[in-house]
């Protein structure tokens, strides 16, 4: 197997982390076509693909899933398991009714599990019945050996004359069954499919690591990429997410800081207008201090001039007359001020 680590990723982050999605997206539509060819379905073409995270359905998102929508409206649900357990049919037979309804666009589903070697026996193939349009098909390509599939493909790329069959039997070797680890049968059948011709080349590459990625794990898949001269596909398609996360964090970034703005802008308008207001009220605080106190300053000249009058005219002011005094106001001043210059006695003072 050649070797090539030109690239393996963003430094300090797993290969898989990095790759897995865009490694699906390469793998979706071979994969597709594969399953077409090797079970006979009669299928539309692809019109769009479809969303693969639908609420209130809980997913394995370390599985290989696949949504496409065809032109006749049918959704293609491409699942790929390693071991397969009630538990996960009934998620398959979940998600399919929730993209019923989900998705208004769709009039049908068809779910395709790709096995690998160790489930004993599968599920019937089938509609769902009671009238749902959902069809299950249960796929496992336990009829030929890797090793025996591996030793014909050598010949065949030496050959350099690869039939769509040929593409086909490489494309599965992941999920057939095999006699020496894993890890070398799958490496060798990357290595082979290094030899065909593009747009093979990539399509077979990306499929079967997909495939190899649900049925040895992520320490084992890591391995291959990275050992993978493939990877510069990986590399490239990374690029394309990686711009396109871009582009969407700079859209993010300024709707945030758009946000922001506006907040910070609010926020000062705020502080703009609680200092503005404070200001006005100290300025008609003051207004109303310098009148009440221009009006106090008025009473207490007031009072004093009364004083003045009565100890003049009377010699005294009398307690009950100097209690009154002490609590009027300017107007009530006044006129015992005038009461004063015109009585004949202290005491008539305040009687009128």
């Amino acid at each position: 197997m050649s070797i090539d680590r030109t690239w393996a990723g963003p430094p300090g982050k797993p290969v898989t982390t990095q790759a897995i999605d865009v490694l699906f997206k390469l793998a979706g539509r071979p994969l597709l076509e594969a399953v077409r060819r090797r079970c006979g379905l009669a299928l539309a073409p692809i019109a769009r693909e479809l969303p693969t995270e639908l609420p209130y359905v809980q997913l394995d998102v370390k599985r290989l899933d696949v949504l496409y929508l065809l032109e006749d409206g049918t959704a293609v649900d491409l699942e790929c398991q390693r071991y397969l357990r009630k538990k996960d049919v009934r998620r398959f037979v979940m998600y399919g009714l929730r993209i019923l309804d989900d998705e208004k666009s769709v009039r049908r589903v068809i779910t395709v599990v790709l096995c690998g070697p160790k489930p004993v026996t599968l599920p019937p193939s089938g509609e769902l019945g009671l009238g749902i349009p959902l069809r299950m098909l249960f796929v496992r390509l336990a009829d030929q050996q890797a090793e025996v599939v591996l030793a014909r493909l050598q010949d065949v790329a030496a050959r350099g004359s690869w039939t769509e069959d040929d593409r086909l039997d490489l494309l599965f070797l992941p999920l057939m069954p095999h006699r020496r680890p894993s890890e070398i049968v799958v490496g060798e059948g990357l290595t082979l499919a290094q030899r065909l011709p593009e747009p093979w080349r990539e399509q077979a590459i990306g499929a079967m690591l997909a495939l190899a990625y649900n049925s040895m794990g992520e320490a084992t898949f890591d391995r291959l990429v990275s050992m993978m001269s493939g990877l510069k596909l990986l590399q490239k398609l990374y690029e394309e997410e990686r711009q396109k996360g871009l582009q969407e964090g700079r859209e993010e970034g300024r709707e945030e800081g758009r946000e922001e703005g506006r907040e910070e802008g609010r926020e000062e308008g705020r502080e703009e207008g609680r200092e503005e207001g404070r200001e006005e009220g100290r300025e008609e605080g003051l207004q109303e201090g310098l009148a009440k106190g221009l009006e106090k300053g008025r009473e207490d000249g007031q009072r004093a001039m009364l004083r003045r009058v009565l100890m003049q005219r009377f010699g005294q002011v009398p307690p009950p007359l100097e209690a009154r005094i002490a609590a009027a106001d300017g107007s009530a001043l006044e006129t015992l001020l005038e009461q004063a210059l015109a009585a004949h006695s202290a005491g008539e003072i305040g009687a009128v």
